[in-house]
């Protein structure tokens, strides 16, 4: 078989501009004829994704299952709120801090965080402020997270996030799809995202181990 992951993203990415071989994967069938499996996977499908994915991937011409299990997730709380402080955005979100910075405040004490921005720009000053809040000893907790990383930096930042050593990461839509984390508490988008299906994708990021609790907060 033949397994596309993320199907949401021949939508969502496979344009011109972006990722049009995305678009292309019905020529697979030119290699595979019609004994060969075609599964597309996707926690975010919206109709008109499907439509896309259902075309590029030409189903239709043999027997077809859907199964629909829905993306509810029950241990997630979700807040949207006005963003208060648009020059400095993480005024509004110090609550997710401990109440008592100090000498004495363990890395353990901060809870785990993604923080979403628009822009790489925009994740570098997240990161400033918060290191300026945080005592000495924690501000490499913070840390940026971008595509424009190399490959050994983004899997050590991705280590250190799931080690623990990192607590919060500031990023862009990179640290979306395949962020596995089991024990991120908040999940935090600042602005609204390009469509309903990325926000989706970044809140579920939060509480991936299903025994704990998480909150995503949109910020608009």
């Amino acid at each position: 078989a033949i397994v596309v992951v993320e199907a949401h993203c021949i939508n969502d990415m496979g344009d011109e501009t972006f990722r049009p071989l995305y678009r292309q994967l019905k020529r697979l069938r030119d290699y595979t004829g019609q004994e060969v499996l075609f599964v597309a996977c996707t926690a975010t499908c919206t109709s008109k994704a499907l439509k896309i994915i259902w075309d590029t991937l030409e189903f239709g011409h043999r027997p077809f299952w859907g199964i629909t299990i829905g993306c509810e997730r029950s241990n997630l709380s979700y807040i949207t709120r006005i963003l208060e402080n648009k020059d400095d955005p993480v005024l509004d979100i110090l609550h997710i801090l401990p109440t008592i910075l100090n000498a004495a405040t363990r890395r353990e004490d901060i809870n785990k965080a993604l923080l979403y921005c628009h822009s790489k720009n925009a994740c570098r000053q997240v990161v400033r402020t918060l290191r300026k809040i945080l005592p000495e000893h924690l501000r490499d907790c913070v840390q940026p997270f971008s595509s424009d990383g190399s490959d050994a930096s983004k899997a050590g930042c991705w280590d250190g996030f799931m080690s623990g050593r990192y607590r919060i990461l500031c990023a862009t839509d990179a640290a979306g799809m395949g962020c596995n984390v089991p024990d991120v508490k908040y999940s935090i988008v600042f602005g609204l995202p390009r469509s309903l299906s990325v926000l989706a994708q970044r809140w579920g990021r939060a509480a991936r181990d299903h025994t704990l609790m998480g909150v995503c907060i949109l910020l608009v």
